[in-house]
This record gives C-alpha cells, sequence and structure tokens, in this order.
C-alpha cells in the first residue's frame, strides 16, 4: 500500500482517539517478506482524559474473512444480474431470497414472493406425484432436474427447465434448497414450429408426387371421354354417360389442384395489389356463406400498403378462414375480417417463432365462437385433420393445410390463438411490397376449341403409356402425323433416324433420365424446332422457371381434348407466322 494511504489512515485513527472514540477499521499491510495481508485495527487511548498520553493498539489479520465477504459479494453480484430465475427457500419451502430475473420471469415482486412457497407459480399441469417425486430427490440430498409448466402473476402459463439442490452447513445437514430456472417457452414454440415447418415440407413432397400420377390418370379419362363424345355424337344417352365421367374428372382434378396448392407446386401469378380492395369484392358473396345469426365485421386499414401475392389464393385464404369461422359459431356471433399494416421489431419477433423484423400486412379473421383446445391447434394445419363431423359434407381436412402452403409460397406466416368458449383468431402476414415490378409469371397454355390440323409431324413423349396412346390418339384424330416414345434418349434415336423431320416436340417434363426441358435444349440446337411441354407436377426444380426465357409453351396436366388440340396448332401456326 502508499505510504500516502497508510498515513491518512493513521491521522484518521488519531482524530478518533483525540475525540476520545474508538478506532476500529480494515487496513491493507505489507509482510517483512514483502506479502500483503487485511488486518483489523483496533485502537484506544490508555487515558481517555489524556488521548496524548498514550494508546493501546491491537491487530488482528483478517485475509481470509475479507476474502470470503468479497468471495460472497461476487456471488451475491452474479445472482442478481443471471438471466436465470433463482430461488432459494427453507427446508419447509419457504422462499427466502429470488433474484430479479424471477421478477421478470414470473411478474412476482420480490416482496411479494418472500415468505410464500414455490406452489405460487402452480400451474395445475403437474399432479401430487410430480411434486412428491421432486421433495424426495432433494430431501435425499440429490439434485432434482428437468422441467415445469408454471403460471406467472397475470395467469399466463410459461415453461421451465431448471434444477433444485439442497444447501448444506458445515455440519453436513441441509439448511435448504436452491433452484435455478430458465424460461424455455420461446424455445419450444421455435422446436415446435420447426418440426411443424419439417412435417408439412414433408407431406407437401408426398401430396405434389401424389398429384402427379393422379394427373396422368386423369388425362387418360378426360381424353378417352373426349373421343367418346366425338364417336358418340347420335347416342344421347351414352353421350349422359360420359359427360358425368368428366364432370367427375372435373371435380377430382379440383382436389388435385388442391394438393399442388399445398405442395406448393401449383403455378401462381404474382401481382401487386391491395388486400382491401379483394377482400371488399369478397365481401357480398362471404355474406352468402355465412347464416344470418352471423355479423360479418369489416374493419380495413386506410392507406393499406400493397402485397406481391396471387390474387385468387389470396381469395382463397379469406374464404375459407370465414367459413372456418361460420363452422365455430353454432349459435351466431360476429366474425371480423380486419386489415392493417405492421412494422415488426427485434422484440415483436422474438415472441412470433416464424416471423422476421420488417414491413408486413396483416389479414385477420376473429369469431366469436366455440374456440379450440390445445391438443386442436397442435394439428390444426396438419392434412386431412378437421374438427368436423365425419357425416359432415363440408371440407376435406386440406383447407387449413392449403392455407399454410399457399402463406408460406408467399414467404409469409400464420398465427393462430384460441381459447375453448372464448373463440379464435386467425392472422395472415404478408411482406409489404412497396416494388412496381410485377414478378415473372409462370405461363400455360391458351386454352382454344380449333384444332387447326395441318398434318405435321409430331414426336410425343410421355413415359406413361395410357397418356401416351391416349394423346397419340387425339392427334392422328386431328389429323397430325404422331410418332411417340418413352425417354428423352429414345426421343434423340429417333430425332436422328428421321433426320430432324419433326415440326412440334410435344413432352412431358418429367421423364426418367434427363428432363424434358432438357431434351428440348439439346433437339434445338439441331434445328429450331417449336416445344410444347406439359406436366401434372411442377415448381422450379423441374425448370419451369426457365420456360419463358426459352420460349417454350405449357400445358398443365389433366387437359382438355379442344385445350390440347387448340394449343398444339397455335405453337406451330406461330412457327409459319
Amino acid at each position: 500500500p502508499s505510504e500516502e494511504a497508510f498515513l491518512k489512515t493513521v491521522r484518521l485513527a488519531y482524530t478518533k482517539l483525540a475525540r476520545n472514540e474508538r478506532f476500529d477499521a480494515p487496513i491493507e499491510l505489507r509482510r517483512s517478506d514483502g506479502s500483503l495481508f487485511w488486518c483489523r485495527m483496533i485502537g484506544k487511548a490508555l487515558d481517555p482524559s489524556c488521548p496524548e498520553d498514550g494508546s493501546l493498539w491491537m491487530l488482528e489479520d483478517v485475509t481470509d474473512q475479507r476474502a470470503s465477504q468479497e468471495e460472497r459479494l461476487r456471488l451475491s453480484t452474479a445472482i442478481k444480474h443471471a438471466a436465470e430465475a433463482m430461488v432459494i427457500t427453507d427446508t419447509d419451502g419457504r422462499i427466502e431470497y429470488v433474484n430479479p430475473a424471477f421478477e421478470v420471469t414470473t411478474g412476482y415482486s420480490r416482496e411479494e414472493a418472500l415468505g410464500q412457497n414455490p406452489r405460487l407459480l402452480a400451474s395445475g399441469h403437474h399432479d401430487g406425484a410430480f411434486y412428491e417425486n421432486i421433495w424426495q430427490t432433494i430431501r435425499s440430498g440429490q439434485t432434482w432436474e428437468g422441467r415445469f409448466i408454471n403460471k406467472r402473476k397475470d395467469g399466463s402459463l410459461f415453461h421451465e427447465e431448471g434444477s433444485i439442490s439442497p444447501v448444506w452447513n458445515k455440519k453436513g445437514e441441509i439448511t435448504g434448497y436452491v433452484a435455478v430456472k430458465r424460461d424455455i417457452t420461446e424455445e419450444l414454440a421455435q422446436e415446435t414450429a420447426a418440426r411443424q415447418s419439417q412435417k408439412m415440407e414433408a407431406v407437401g413432397q408426398l401430396a405434389g408426387g401424389i398429384a402427379h400420377d393422379f394427373n396422368n390418370i386423369l388425362q387418360a379419362i378426360e381424353g378417352f371421354c373426349g373421343l367418346l363424345l366425338l364417336e358418340a355424337k347420335d347416342h344421347e344417352s351414352i353421350r349422359s354417360d360420359v359427360l358425368e365421367i368428366k364432370s367427375a374428372t372435373k371435380r377430382a382434378a379440383t382436389l388435385t389442384r388442391q394438393l399442388l396448392d399445398f405442395s406448393r407446386s401449383a403455378d401462381v401469378r404474382f401481382t401487386k395489389f391491395s388486400l382491401n380492395e379483394i377482400t371488399e369484392n369478397q365481401m357480398q358473396m362471404l355474406r352468402r356463406l355465412v347464416d344470418k345469426t352471423i355479423q360479418l365485421v369489416p374493419e380495413f386499414a386506410p392507406n393499406l400498403k400493397l402485397v406481391m401475392a396471387d390474387r385468387g389464393q389470396m381469395e382463397q385464404i379469406i374464404m375459407n378462414l370465414v367459413v372456418n369461422a361460420r363452422d365455430a359459431m353454432p349459435n351466431g356471433g360476429n366474425i371480423t375480417i380486419r386489415t392493417e399494416n405492421i412494422v415488426l421489431g427485434t422484440m415483436a419477433v422474438s415472441e412470433m417463432p416464424k416471423a422476421r423484423p420488417g414491413a408486413f400486412v396483416c389479414l385477420s379473421v376473429t369469431d366469436s365462437g366455440t374456440g379450440m383446445d390445445k391438443e386442436v391447434l397442435n394439428h390444426l394445419f396438419e392434412p386431412f385433420f378437421t374438427t368436423k363431423k365425419k357425416i359432415s359434407k363440408h371440407g376435406t381436412g386440406l383447407g387449413l393445410a392449403i392455407i399454410y402452403g399457399i402463406i408460406e409460397q408467399h414467404n409469409g406466416w400464420i398465427d393462430v390463438e384460441s381459447e375453448v368458449g372464448e373463440g379464435t383468431v386467425f392472422r395472415v402476414y404478408l411482406p409489404a411490397c412497396d416494388e412496381t415490378e410485377d414478378l415473372v409469371n409462370k405461363t400455360e397454355g391458351d386454352k382454344q376449341d380449333d384444332s387447326g390440323a395441318l398434318s405435321q409431324r409430331i414426336l410425343l413423349v410421355d413415359d406413361d403409356p395410357e397418356v401416351r396412346k391416349l394423346t397419340g390418339q387425339i392427334l392422328k384424330h386431328a389429323g397430325y402425323e404422331v410418332l411417340d416414345v418413352a425417354s428423352a434418349e429414345e426421343a434423340l434415336e429417333l430425332f436422328e433416324q428421321e433426320n430432324g423431320g419433326f415440326d412440334l416436340l410435344f413432352s412431358d417434363i418429367v421423364l426418367p433420365g434427363q428432363t424434358g426441358i432438357q431434351l428440348a435444349d439439346a433437339l434445338r440446337k439441331k434445328i429450331g424446332l417449336r416445344v410444347l411441354l406439359f406436366s401434372g407436377f411442377s415448381d422450379d426444380k423441374a425448370g419451369l422457371s426457365e420456360l419463358k426465357k426459352k420460349g417454350y409453351m405449357f400445358m398443365r396436366k389433366p387437359f382438355k381434348l379442344s385445350t390440347l388440340l387448340g394449343t398444339v396448332h397455335k405453337v406451330l401456326q406461330r412457327r409459319n407466322s
């Protein structure tokens, strides 16, 4: 220690003695070997009436005690500033200490918690055996580790992960318990969202694959129906039956399109528009969908920002959410459709697992119906999950699953809040758009009724034998010369054999080995060949985003006979124009 500090302490000591006061203070000194130590210096005048006659001093080495105090101070500071909630109780469970993190997590102040039992956080989600196991563990001197579902002061539930350990004295006796707990509510929500997203992605891939195969079957049914109608012009009873088959095929095609929407493989046309506009346009139709006991309440934000989205799919989302709200309100009530501009910051995003910072447009549909319990909420967006009775003709259980897929395709997310008996609110968040450019639209072949058979040669490529046979028959019936193969490799060989003598390549995109796009690229290098591609399962992985740039036309299966012939004619006429 410096000489100045030492002399300052001595002057203070003699000042106290001169006032007939006892001096008692710690001071840091140096031993003869140079090491430093702390001592307690106590001094008193020999004669209180005459301090200058002398004084008595005593020095006590308190280095160890001071180190212990400093260690306790560091520990106390660490506990005070720890992110984890900490609780210390006596052996009966009465709370003796809580740190600030406990106050933040639970909503209870230190004064409100002291003297209470930790059961003030009990949520009712754990039975008596759960708590008995904790007490048996810690009373036996072991540490208990696990998770709680607790209740905050405001009544909201939260999940905690923590440990409870006994505190021992020097005699080896348990004098209390210390609990260290971490709020994992947000973490669990993010894990649940991630699992849901992975599950939906896997099911979406399955749905897309099923739709692809199903479309091939529908194409065969649709095509043969078209041929039968041509051949049964004078047989009204046969035509009537065939038309029934075509009607059923159309319904099946609609279901397939729903599967493609769910798998995010359907064609979408992105444009910039206001959700207020399409919602207002739908209000009249929506009012027809609900009972007279249900009141539709629009609350549209003025100056709502635009979104870049597919109009048809947004209309589908609004209609499905309103229909679901209607079905949840057997006794009537209000359905509120609200739009608003939302700006999310870091704090808000932390409470919403799928959210991200930025500007968004929020569309919400709120009902005053029966609400849902947590079990239903956990399965709400799974395909074919429905709360409607099995005998009901309403819905297939695909509605919310399709909405989930559409919103993800639009780079947004959906949140749901619901309590049994308290109603439900669905909130759809879409990125607000300030851009003026539309996204590149995928193109589908124009529907035309004129076949325009020109006796031109077509190279037909499809790995499905039924679809290949049917399509070939339709084109031949219309007057085209058709040569068909099952793969890109066979098509290349046939093309060489025929010295490139084809006017049109009509190929499925999904082929064994090379894709239809790769085949078209290879043939276009040899000759200026017109290309028409088709598929029942399309996404960017199949290369459809390249079609417009390459100038290739595209048709989606299943297509009508008139659409097939009209599009083929259109492509071939372009070549001659």
